[in-house]
């Protein structure tokens, strides 16, 4: 009697463990099997610390050579600017409580997520323009919102009359809404005589005044003595006015635009931003965005993600979970029957349900992936394309098995012709991968946050665990399957053989990739290389920060705040001080060394081992530091410190992301594998080798049925159990 696995495969948990494939497993745990044969996968490698524990969205802002990470404990959801080319690289996000569009332009140093966007959508002024009177002329008016981005929004009250002057005055414009990047107005008005019958035109576009502009004669500006109230007026530049503060004489109130200067009827009257809670947004390949609030459906304008028509809403009488895309098509996910949407103008989008009742157990479960949308239901995970809704992982799973996975909880991402899906319930955590294109399933014993799979590399990304033993676990970001050296250990359990009477198995062997296993060697002598590299270049590095001003006085409450490798020296008084050399010895007095020095440029330079920095100190409502680091490049803000450190400013000569620094992950990795014996269930025996050499199984009891389990690092290419060792070696 003799068993050889030559062939590896995933899993099938609808299948008892004795009906399973000849190569199928009951168990295959952070196993690659997609080659054939049984291997780990690389393991998850770190690509940044985050600072919190609790996490359900990541995704990358590339926004020009940088690229910044976007993180929340919400939901997000987020698509990028639909326009070619868009020069202010902007993304859409809606992350549950916050509607919100980041934009190049807006990014502070360092990036941060918590405040450098503005609120998506332009919003419709709610004072009425003052037109005004004292004329014969009936003319009405209203105005829009305009941004930095040059998006519109709806229009404003109406205002005006019957009693019209030629040259009206228009005040009691709204004051710029928070937030929102509203830098100017859009002035319309009838060219008719009756208010509702005539066509609002365009009269001129008006920005608010803005002193550290300089406007040329013919710019329109909207003017207020008090900006916070809704007492701007429309003046129009008559003679050049510089850059400064407001100066009357060169400007002349009201409106001179002849009717037949009057432009374009306004084309954004109903151009609503997103609704309040909008959620599950995506974008069509057409230029349509789409989302949802409760049971109602959104489009916004084509190419136009700042509009939201209400006309184009629809409702169904289910809640809406989420949406997918795939092609120019949408599936409306719910708390029932799915729906497919499809059309090519927002006021002509079709909503055609399907016939199956697959109600979606959770949003997070929802991506797009062979050739349709997936999501998680309760039979299992639900494939709708444009022939119908259809369940596609019978083959692995019945309904019972799917529920051992906690699908209402699962997360999931499409990547490589794989579903990638985690999930949490109580202390039961794990993920599993789907492998479409393979048909195979295979588990992951450890829990991720979220996923992000990034279209423009093609890498994936996991929130996940740091390697720390704190508790609760800091999260990071890992890139999957991405470590050069390290890989994950996996578990590789056969189906239960059984056998027609008892027997006893006496020997085994392992045959292992041993091409495979010397190139892991090799890297290994290669990483010590590396490390030594590494520490030579440390050795010879100081850390260090420098000024880039040769000339200070103090003045009365001045002083700072140095720490110099972790030891802080606050309120170090400088007030007297009549020169930078003055800085440096007041400096080298509170610390009792001699880090502080002035450079051959006569600029302030303090030096420490592996950390120093520098900054206002508690006690003074001074900006010294502006004043010893005046260049705006060369500072942050003067609240933060400014360090000269590995993780912040400069390492000497090598910065950090200079290609002279090399980084690698530490090696754990063993060249022997496990081998287990299950008899009758039991656990009978537990061998760990290192080569193909036949081995010997326990003798002196014998079994109806045995199980094999493999674990380890690199991969195995045959696993032979036999009755005797001359029936291994003659097969």
């Amino acid at each position: 009697m003799k068993i050889s696995i030559d062939a590896f495969q995933g899993q099938r948990p609808r299948l008892t463990a004795h009906k399973l494939g000849a190569y199928e497993a009951q168990l295959a745990s952070n196993a690659r099997v997609d080659k054939a044969d049984l291997r780990g996968w690389r393991a998850p490698l770190l690509v940044t610390s985050l600072t919190g524990t609790s996490y359900q969205s990541a995704f990358k802002y590339f926004t020009g050579s940088y690229e910044y990470w976007v993180t929340s404990a919400n939901d997000m959801d987020w698509f990028r600017s639909p326009i070619a080319q868009d020069y202010y690289e902007r993304v859409y996000v809606s992350d549950g409580s916050t509607l919100k569009v980041f934009a190049n332009d807006i990014i502070s140093t360092p990036f941060d997520q918590t405040t450098d966007y503005y609120l998506w959508g332009v919003p419709a002024p709610t004072v009425t323009p003052t037109v005004g009177g004292s004329g014969a002329l009936e003319r009405y008016y209203f105005y829009t919102f305009v941004n930095a981005y040059g998006e519109e929004g709806p229009g404003s009250p109406i205002g005006g009359g019957a009693t019209v002057a030629a040259r009206p005055t228009i005040s009691t414009i709204q004051a710029i809404p928070a937030n929102r990047r509203i830098v100017g107005i859009n002035l319309y008005r009838t060219n008719s005589t009756t208010a509702g019958q005539g066509q609002y035109q365009f009269v001129l576009y008006a920005s608010y005044f803005d002193a550290t502009e300089a406007y040329a004669v013919g710019d329109y500006v909207l003017y207020s003595a008090t900006p916070a109230t809704d007492t701007f007026a429309l003046y129009k530049c008559t003679t050049i006015h510089p850059a400064g503060a407001w100066n009357a004489s060169h400007f002349t109130a009201g409106d001179d635009v002849t009717d037949a200067d009057l432009g374009d009827v306004c084309a954004s009257v109903d151009y609503s931003p997103p609704p309040s809670g909008l959620t599950g947004v995506v974008m069509l390949p057409n230029g349509i965005a789409i989302g949802f609030v409760g049971n109602e459906v959104y489009f916004s304008e084509p190419w136009l993600p700042h509009a939201w028509p209400e006309e184009y809403a629809q409702s169904i009488e289910e809640e809406i979970i989420g949406i997918g895309i795939f092609g120019n098509n949408a599936v409306l996910v719910t708390d029932g029957f799915p729906y497919l949407i499809t059309g090519s103008a927002p006021e002509q989008m079709s909503l055609v349900k399907y016939g199956d009742f697959f109600p979606c157990l959770s949003k997070r479960s929802i991506v797009t992936g062979m050739g349709g949308v997936m999501f998680a239901t309760r039979e299992g995970l639900a494939h709708a394309t444009l022939e119908g809704c259809s369940i596609i992982t019978t083959d692995f799973v019945t309904p019972g098995d799917w529920e051992k996975y906690y699908p209402a909880t699962m997360h999931a991402d499409f990547y490589d012709g794989k579903y990638f899906a985690f999930y949490l319930y109580g202390s039961e955590s794990g993920g599993i991968i789907i492998d479409f294109k393979n048909n195979l399933w295979t588990e992951l014993p450890f829990y991720a946050q979220a996923g992000y799979v990034e279209t423009k590399t093609g890498d994936y990304f996991l929130v996940m665990d740091d390697d720390s033993t704190e508790s609760p676990k800091p999260q990071c970001i890992k890139q999957w399957n991405a470590d050069p050296y390290n890989f994950l250990y996996y578990r590789w359990r056969s189906r239960k053989y059984l056998f027609s009477s008892n027997l006893n198995l006496s020997a085994a062997r392992i045959t292992i990739d041993k091409e495979f296993y010397n190139a892991i060697v090799g890297l290994l002598d290669e990483n010590e290389y590396i490390l030594n590299q590494n520490e030579a270049l440390f050795a010879s590095s100081i850390a260090q920060i420098n000024g880039d001003q040769d000339a200070f006085t103090g003045q009365a409450g001045d002083t700072i705040l140095v720490t110099i490798d972790g030891s802080e020296y606050d309120n170090i008084d400088i007030s007297a001080c009549a020169n930078i050399a003055d800085v440096a010895e007041a400096i080298n007095t509170a610390t009792g060394n001699g880090e502080a020095s002035v450079d051959d440029d006569g600029y302030l330079q303090i030096r420490g081992v592996y950390g120093v920095s520098i900054a206002d100190g508690s006690s003074t409502a001074q900006t010294v530091i502006a004043e010893l680091f005046s260049v705006e490049a060369e500072r942050t803000d003067t609240a933060v410190p400014l360090g000269g450190s590995i993780n912040e400013s400069s390492l000497c000569e090598y910065s950090v992301l200079d290609d002279k620094i090399l980084t690698v992950e530490d090696i754990s990795i063993s060249g022997s594998i496990t081998f287990r014996l299950y008899a009758d269930g039991v656990l009978k025996f537990s061998r760990t080798v290192s080569d193909d050499s036949i081995f010997r199984l326990p003798a002196g009891y014998k079994y109806r049925d045995c199980e094999i389990q493999i674990e380890g690092y690199i991969p195995v290419r045959k696993v032979e159990v036999a009755t005797s060792a001359l029936e291994l070696m003659n097969g």
